[in-house]
C-alpha cells in the first residue's frame, strides 16, 4: 500500500477533472481531500473525480466524496465520479452514495453529460 494518493488536476473550460491514483484510506487521502475541498469551495464548482486508477476506498474516502458533493452543491455546482472500479463501486452501492453521486464510465462522458 502506498503512503498517499497521487492527484492530478486539469481544468477544461468550466470543469475540473481530478484524477486520483492509489488506495484511498484514512491515512493516504489528505492531498486528495485538500484538492477537493479547495475546488468545492469555489463558486459553481463542476468537479469530476476520476477514479480509474483507484483500487480501494475506505469510509474516510466515501465521507470525503459525500462532503465534497454537499459543499459543491451548496456553492451551485456538482461532483461527478468517473471510471469507478468494481470493488469501489460495490462500496458506493452498499452505502447508497450512488443515489447522491452520478457515475460515468469516463471523465469525458462526465464532462459531456447535461447539467
Amino acid at each position: 500500500m502506498t503512503d498517499r494518493v497521487d492527484v492530478a488536476v486539469r481544468r477544461i473550460a468550466d470543469q475540473t477533472v481530478v484524477a486520483a491514483s492509489g488506495s484511498i484510506y484514512f491515512d493516504t487521502h489528505e492531498a486528495l481531500k485538500e484538492t477537493l475541498v479547495a475546488l468545492a469551495a469555489e463558486e459553481k464548482p463542476r468537479i469530476i473525480l476520476d477514479l480509474t486508477e483507484v483500487d480501494l476506498c475506505d469510509s474516510s474516502g466515501l465521507n470525503m466524496m459525500a462532503q465534497t458533493h454537499l459543499m459543491a452543491t451548496r456553492n451551485g455546482g456538482w461532483l461527478r465520479l468517473a471510471g469507478v472500479q468494481p470493488i469501489v463501486r460495490q462500496v458506493l452501492d452498499a452505502t447508497h452514495l450512488t443515489r447522491m453521486l452520478p457515475l460515468y464510465d469516463t471523465a469525458e462522458q462526465a464532462m459531456e453529460a447535461p447539467g
